[in-house]
């Protein structure tokens, strides 16, 4: 009997051991899927959230599967991958091939300049080579001939000359407007968060950053949605960007142009106002009060829609205080409305 016992527990305690590995199994697979969506590089306006809406999809997949459709579920995990890599490989393709074209239209314009010139030159030798035989004329009808048909073809090619300029001068112009937008939308693009349009953390420590070594009082404000892990098992990506997008849309229209505001991380929404401490701090908790009651985007359906809890942290720094203080308040802060 004790033996029977005995071989009953070891079965229960397999079993035990079997589900705990089943669950690790599930929880390093969804942390991959949702570090990949997390992370996802913005190329094309849209192409990185549609990616992150697939994603989505396949990690409710692999909450609610069983353990043999586990299989069936990376096989579209990887296929999004694969997909996603080769769009992103198209696009900078066709950027590069941009680059090129545009090299190559420069390369025509200093050509263009060059063979005007050339040709340009030739006419005037030619004119003043008629110019020198006229003088060396004792006929004067003919002298003055030469001198006004010179005068006039030399006129007219510098008219010429003049006009073909001008369009180089506006094709340039352009070539250059593109060249800037192009490099304009890059730059912003690695500085920017995809979802919200907010500036990203690395774009907020550089700014902070810069305020510290310049010894200037400012005021950081952290706002962190509660109860974000739920929130993302509870509704679908599409409706929590849009919730995160519309608070970002709020924080603009209460800070202006005074506040630069980002994603410090997924769930915290981070805002740096550049004035005295105290002052931030004062504004700082009017806005809390009126985020007090929780936050539902305006576009969105009352109903149905997510109400985002806000948790409010401030982190202030007046002149001459010690910055090497700041980032571990930061971090302490941070970690609190995060907890």
């Amino acid at each position: 009997m004790g033996g029977r016992i005995i071989s009953i527990r070891q079965s229960l305690e397999e079993l035990e051991q079997r589900e705990e590995r089943e669950r690790l199994l599930r929880e390093c697979f969804a942390a991959a899927i949702r570090s990949t969506r997390e992370y996802a590089v913005e190329i094309e306006a849209g192409l990185a959230e549609r990616f992150r809406q697939r994603l989505a999809s396949i990690e409710r997949d692999l909450a609610a599967a069983r353990l043999e459709e586990c299989p069936g579920i990376q096989t579209s995990f990887r296929g999004e991958l694969r997909v996603y890599r080769d769009r992103c490989q198209e696009l900078v393709d066709r950027l590069r091939n941009q680059v090129a074209s545009a090299a190559a239209a420069m390369q025509v314009l200093s050509e263009s300049v060059s063979s005007n010139g050339s040709s340009y030159e030739k006419e005037l030798h030619q004119e003043l080579h008629r110019l020198e035989e006229a003088a060396e004329s004792d006929d004067l009808p003919a002298i003055r001939a030469a001198i006004h048909s010179s005068a006039a073809a030399i006129q007219h090619s510098f008219e010429q000359m003049q006009s073909r300029n001008n369009m180089l001068v506006v094709q340039l112009q352009d070539e250059i407007r593109s060249l800037h937008q192009a490099m304009e939308s890059e730059r912003k693009a690695l500085h920017t968060d995809a979802v919200t349009g907010a500036w990203n953390q690395r774009k907020l420590a550089e700014r902070i950053d810069q305020l510290l070594k310049l010894d200037e009082s400012f005021g950081l404000m952290l706002l962190a949605v509660g109860g974000w892990r739920r929130l993302v098992k509870e509704y679908s990506q599409e409706t929590v960007d849009q919730s995160l997008k519309a608070l970002v849309a709020y924080l603009k229209e209460r800070f202006g142009t005074e506040g630069m505001i980002g994603r410090w991380s997924d769930d915290v929404l981070a805002v740096i106002v550049e004035a005295d401490a105290s002052a931030v701090a004062a504004f700082g908790d009017a806005v809390s009060q009126a985020l007090a009651g929780g936050f539902v985007a305006p576009d969105l359906d009352r109903e149905t829609a997510p109400t985002l809890q806000i948790r409010y942290a401030f982190v202030g720094r007046d002149h001459g205080a010690n910055a090497a203080e700041f980032y571990p308040r930061l971090g302490y802060q941070v970690a609190s409305v995060t907890a």
